[in-house]
């Protein structure tokens, strides 16, 4: 990742210029983050808006170019641009989707072995004891899980309730405390998903400042904001990746733009 005019400031975030006059401000990540996924695909369209931009700067300043000749020129290389930020916000999210999982994993509740009756009695036993209890027992039985392991089979028990915990705020707050200790328990890779989180939070903000630049970019060069969105949904690149999230429209006015052009009889261009 390219941070030309780059500079940290008092509060410690990144400003960074781009050729376009355009910043881009965004937390700053420690070295040890500097490899981490997000922040690569981030560096890429931060790179690619970059060369657009001093591209775009040059072409202008033609004198022997109309403003439709600089335009003409410049049109390849800013589709170019648009389907690399729509993948970076692809790969970005889906690395998102990563993490979740492997917390997901992390946090999850063991679950009965098919067949276990006794397992499955026990656990009916904790529960009807449990919705038993006086509302202040329970909340010093929450403290003493939250304190250790000893009352952990009930904790499962509860865990494994199905009743859903929004019907029941002590489930809640059994379930925070459930993650708590999973994460204590598990602590090297509960600091690498909390900081992998962190550089997508920098990425996401990034990428949404990059899209703004290129987007008024663009309209300076004659391009009307639809344009762009067909672009995004008709080019092979970025038509399957979401990528106009990043550009501010929702999956609605994607899914009414994509039957526009449908009715049009216009399809996926090769890149």
């Amino acid at each position: 990742m390219k941070l030309k005019n780059t500079i940290t400031r008092e509060d410690g975030t990144l400003f960074t210029q781009l050729p376009s006059g355009a910043v881009v401000i965004t937390p700053q990540c420690s070295d040890a983050d500097v490899g981490n996924e997000a922040l690569l695909h981030y560096g890429a369209s931060l790179d690619a808006v970059g060369h657009f931009m001093d591209a775009m700067q040059v072409v202008c300043s033609d004198p022997n170019l109309t403003d439709k000749g600089k335009a003409s020129k410049l049109e390849p290389l800013a589709v170019n641009t648009l389907a690399q930020l729509a993948q970076s916000w692809a790969n970005v999210s889906n690395y998102g989707a990563s993490l979740d999982r492997r917390f997901a994993a992390m946090v999850a509740v063991p679950q009965l072995l098919p067949g276990d009756f006794v397992g499955v009695s026990a656990d009916r036993e904790l529960r009807d004891y449990w919705r038993d209890l006086p509302q202040g027992d329970r909340m010093q039985l929450i403290a003493k899980m939250d304190a250790g392991p000893e009352l952990r089979r009930l904790e499962l028990a509860l865990l494994r309730s199905p009743v859903p915990a929004l019907a029941d705020s002590n489930l809640a707050m059994v379930r925070t405390s459930w993650e708590s200790q999973c994460r204590a328990d598990s602590i090297s890779e509960d600091v690498a998903i909390q900081a992998g989180r962190a550089c997508i939070d920098v990425a996401q903000r990034g990428l949404h400042q990059l899209a703004a630049a290129i987007k008024t970019s663009l309209t300076g060069l004659g391009w009307a904001p639809l344009r762009m969105l067909d672009t995004l949904l008709t080019d092979s690149r970025s038509a399957n990746t979401k990528g106009y999230l990043v550009f501010g429209w929702s999956d609605q006015d994607a899914a009414q733009e994509q039957r526009i052009l449908q009715a049009k009889g216009l399809g996926l261009k090769a890149a």
